[in-house]
């Protein structure tokens, strides 16, 4: 297996931090998983079923392979507690959310990081009618077993030409995802995520309990963003942006983080995958040139980043490469 070798500009390294902050990661590498389908159950089943869980994920790009393996534990409404078990480079690691309040153990820095704040969050009532526009549902399976459970199999295949289709394994007691693939449109894997162990059940309260962290330096973040409306960007940052972007993406947040620079946050949705943008002035760049695209990864994200007009842009996404240039090409015009 091989290990990813990442290099991170200043302006996605800035772009990933708010990310963090602002709680809209997915899967393993994010606390809070929201999914819709027509299967109402599964909208709201991560958000009222209690559970433990060992899970691995396994993204594909360029023939390298990265994989994650964590213990994941649930109590409704809104605590969570992951203890990450393998890559080595994260092994250790331990996070505690509690309602908007993060707590993360770095062993190797032997540091608490807190991060506090008013985060926007995905609304789960408006992510259905957006799915239906975007994919086709169609059920697979109805008695297979994930994790030694009973799972009804569902295909979502994407309606805009080089996105993404998803399977998706949904538990059939809790409606809780057990297994999710990602594949491109000629069937190769993109991402694996699935449960090696699930229980569902009461958890004991002491997980969730900051204070039984192992000993360190504490660090205190506060994410210090607040929403805005999309008419406000231009006033508040100086740039004018969508409210949809190509692929069948619409916004479901907008906020502006008061960091330096003054960063405009823009989260899109298509009910599945989600691509957070990122817009902040640049001194780097004067005005009226554009820099080309560089583009990371970083764990099941892709990343794109560019500078036009004295601005520095950074899209986030659970997409493949070429969406977000299509995106990112549209945003140009």
């Amino acid at each position: 297996m091989l290990r990813w070798k990442i290099t991170i500009s200043k302006s996605l390294r800035h772009a990933l931090v708010l990310l963090m902050g602002s709680l809209i990661l997915t899967g393993p590498w994010g606390l809070r998983v929201m999914w819709a389908c027509k299967d109402t159950r599964s909208l709201y089943a991560t958000e009222n079923t209690p559970f433990y869980a060992i899970k691995t994920a396994m993204a594909w790009l360029g023939g390298k392979t990265m994989a994650t393996v964590y213990r994941e534990y649930y109590s409704p409404p809104d605590k969570w507690r992951i203890e990450y078990l393998a890559p080595t480079s994260a092994k250790g690691r331990i996070i505690i959310q509690r309602g908007s309040t993060i707590w993360q153990w770095e062993p190797a820095e032997k540091k608490v990081f807190i991060t506090t704040g008013d985060v926007p969050t995905p609304r789960v009532d408006k992510l259905q009618p957006i799915l239906e526009q975007n994919y086709k549902t169609e059920i697979l399976a109805e008695k297979k077993t994930e994790a030694g459970r009973p799972v009804k199999v569902l295909q979502l295949t994407p309606l805009y030409p080089g996105k993404s289709k998803w399977i998706i394994y949904l538990d059939l007691e809790t409606g809780v995802i057990l297994r999710r693939e990602r594949r491109t449109a000629t069937g190769k894997y993109e991402l694996i995520s699935h449960c090696q162990e699930f229980r569902p059940g009461q958890q004991d309260a002491r997980l969730f309990d900051p204070e039984r962290l192992p000993c360190g330096k504490t660090v205190r973040r506060t994410w210090s963003g607040r929403r805005v409306s999309l008419s406000d960007l231009k006033k508040v940052v100086g740039v004018s942006l969508p409210a949809t972007l190509p692929g069948g993406f619409k916004v479901d947040a907008v906020s502006v983080v008061h960091s330096s620079p003054l960063t405009a946050q823009l989260t899109y949705t298509d009910g599945l995958a989600s691509v957070s943008l990122f817009a902040s002035p640049s001194k780097d760049t004067a005005s009226g040139e554009e820099s080309k695209y560089k583009s990371s990864v970083f764990g099941h994200l892709t990343s794109v980043s560019w500078q036009a007009s004295g601005i520095t842009y950074t899209l986030v996404g659970d997409v493949s490469r070429c969406i977000l240039f299509r995106i990112a090409d549209s945003l140009k015009r």
